[in-house]
């Protein structure tokens, strides 16, 4: 079992208490909040040539070191609910959809969340209805 040790009593002295560490199994993704940007671009490199070979490409591309996050913005157009579904089966995420509007005009809000190389992605667009040719 490894253990941490080394608390401070009130009078200073260093006193040797030994805590259980928790061993975290394989299986579990553990998700580093000090990975430099620098890498998480790299899992963002490997996210969009390796395992999305095939599916849509996103618009935009932010990555967020502070949160970990890797967000990609799809087109506003009704022919995306297709490609973020792709992208959400891919990566076993639940796509979702939410009605509103801006300035008198309706969209949907859909987006899905996933895990990758204990990164978050965050996959968006805002849908607008399909304008009429003139």
């Amino acid at each position: 079992m490894t253990t941490t040790a080394n608390a401070a009593t009130s009078d200073g002295d260093q006193a040797s208490t030994a805590q259980p560490a928790i061993d975290i199994p394989g299986f579990v993704t553990v998700i580093d909040h000090d990975r430099p940007l620098g890498k998480l671009a790299l899992i963002t490199a490997d996210l969009l040539t390796a395992d999305a070979v095939g599916l849509p490409a996103p618009q935009s591309l932010e990555i967020w070191g502070h949160s970990q996050e890797i967000e990609l913005g799809f087109r506003g157009t009704p022919d995306t609910f297709a490609a973020l579904a792709a992208w959400a089966e891919n990566f076993g995420a639940t796509l979702t959809a939410q009605r509103t509007e801006h300035n008198g005009q309706p969209y949907v809000r859909c987006r899905a969340t996933f895990i990758y190389h204990g990164a978050t992605v965050k996959i968006r667009a805002y849908i607008e209805a399909a304008t009429a040719a003139s």
